[in-house]
């Protein structure tokens, strides 16, 4: 949005995302990049990846070997989230996107690490203060506290866990924070997490085994 007058022209933010990311214990763990030869051996019952040595059962010849190597690291689940963050304020810089992003992370409990940002001036300029401020809060290390939730549910968690609500609430305040001039904006709030809740509530006072749980108990609350 453009809005001119005399000789100069204001740019307005349209689009405000948060990005709303798991900083849960296992966000640590290494991912690996698969093989992916095409190069196989016959065997007597199946076929042998002449490159990694992993073996496939059957009589089909696999199109390509699956296999994760340790070789080919890639990097943590919680790097590799940072990255893909990065880049996507990357390609809306470099299209001039009129956008502001905030970001919030979550373990246990949910904290916001920025609140909304605009990556342009309002002549249209960016920003690179902000830029490098939004960069620097998806790249920050796990804010203390994420973890110092207590369940007392009688969970298999007494603390810390995947509170994929408690990112989704916070992540939500974040999106539409009070007496915000930018309310008409289109909304986007983007989850990135390795895997199922198993902590849930605000608070974070209660653990499931089940992530089927979880959420369902969060969208009663949210329903209600």
């Amino acid at each position: 949005m453009q809005i001119s007058g005399g000789d100069s022209t204001t740019v307005k933010p349209q689009i405000d995302i948060v990005l709303v990311t798991d900083y849960s214990r296992s966000m640590k763990d290494p991912v690996y990049g698969i093989c992916g030869s095409t190069s196989f051996r016959k065997g007597i019952k199946g076929w042998w990846c002449k490159d990694c040595g992993q073996y496939y059962k059957g009589e089909s010849r696999p199109k390509s070997c699956t296999q994760y190597r340790k070789d080919k690291y890639l990097g943590t689940r919680q790097k590799i989230a940072q990255d893909a963050q990065v880049a996507l304020v990357k390609s809306l810089v470099d299209k001039g996107i009129n956008a502001r992003i905030g970001v919030v992370q979550f373990g246990g409990l949910s904290e916001e690490t920025l609140a909304l940002t605009a990556i342009l001036n309002e002549d249209g300029k960016t920003n690179t203060d902000n830029v490098k401020a939004i960069k620097d809060a998806i790249n920050a290390d796990k804010m203390d506290g994420l973890d110092s939730n207590i369940c007392t549910n009688g969970g298999p968690y007494t603390s810390a866990g995947t509170n994929i609500e408690a990112g989704l609430i916070q992540g939500n305040k974040t999106l539409y924070p009070k007496r915000d001039s930018g309310s008409a904006n289109q909304k986007f709030m983007i989850l990135l997490s390795d895997g199922q809740p198993n902590v849930y509530n605000e608070d974070g006072s209660a653990s499931s085994w089940e992530g089927e749980e979880a959420a369902d108990e969060a969208e009663s609350r949210a329903t209600a």
